[in-house]
């Protein structure tokens, strides 16, 4: 245990710095690591399937991904938000044509698996991202925001937010897993993720919580109050949900790890489960209630 967690600490004290690097940056520097990123996701994910024996169309997604990351940082830049929202529904169209395609001139013994299978990175990896990407760029997006936070936006701002919503993420992941390790009894799902007790899900959302009620309070004091405390909890709620799909994804193909190119964190989709969940609920609520 002493050994994985030196790996644990080690990485993020690598990776950390980068990611907040690269957060604070934006533009291009973090269009182009959104698609680094994202394709890396992406081909762990398929290698579950791999592991069932299951085809998927990789290579299609990996253009299909880059794709709607690249036109929608594009469009947000020229045009905004709305734009592009109207912009990737038509896309959906073609991508949908394409996939079908693929299936039917596939010899495939099971195409509506590999049909489905090669259409899921998109809600589950592709889309994320994306909101990401709007949440950092939210300040030319170009819609009609409710004074209160229309006086907010502005670069950076929404580098503040997007770094204090992975801060949360984390500090509420660490305590999960060290409230666990130490008093965790009482399993939440122990056929999909054995280790997750609920005592460690009740540190997480204490921790999610308060953790980023403090980052506001230091570092833009002027966002609501209410709306921070609801953010933090959604962001505990979902994230612990998109960690428990990913196990149970994992438990499926029966493998541990989606792959191990973070030493003590597995691969890039385990570090990630829980923001893939969080960063589309937060700018489903973001856009829900600060927009006429």
């Amino acid at each position: 245990m002493k050994k994985e967690l030196v790996k644990r600490v080690l990485t993020a004290i690598i990776g950390i710095p980068i990611a907040v690097g690269v957060l604070y940056l934006g533009g291009i520097a973090m269009a182009v690591t959104a698609i680094i990123l994202s394709s890396i996701c992406i081909y762990e994910y398929f290698n579950l399937f791999k592991h069932i024996n299951q085809k998927v169309f990789k290579y299609s997604a990996y253009t299909i991904n880059a794709a709607l990351i690249t036109g929608l940082y594009v469009i947000l830049t020229q045009n905004g938000l709305e734009r592009a929202g109207y912009t990737f529904f038509l896309a959906l169209i073609p991508i949908f044509i394409l996939t079908a395609s693929l299936s039917l001139f596939n010899k495939d013994k099971h195409p509506l698996n590999s049909f489905s299978g090669s259409l899921s990175y998109i809600p589950y990896i592709t889309i994320p991202f994306m909101a990401l990407i709007i949440l950092r760029m939210l300040y030319v997006s170009k819609m009609s925001f409710y004074t209160e936070f229309d006086l907010l936006l502005n670069d950076f701002f929404c580098a503040k937010f997007v770094i204090a919503t992975f801060a949360a993420i984390w500090i509420g992941d660490s305590a999960a897993y060290f409230v666990g390790k130490q008093i965790g009894k009482h399993k939440i799902y122990r056929s999909v993720s054995p280790n997750k007790s609920w005592e460690g899900a009740i540190a997480n959302l204490i921790f999610t919580v308060l953790g980023l009620y403090l980052i506001k309070a230091f570092f833009f004091a002027e966002f609501p109050n209410v709306h921070i405390i609801v953010i933090g909890l959604l962001i505990a709620v979902t994230g612990q949900i998109g960690d428990l799909f990913e196990s149970k994804l994992k438990r499926h193909a029966l493998i541990k790890d989606s792959s191990a190119i973070l030493p003590g964190h597995g691969g890039l989709l385990d570090r990630l489960d829980s923001t893939l969940f969080v960063m589309p609920i937060v700018l489903f609520y973001i856009l829900l209630v600060f927009t006429y």
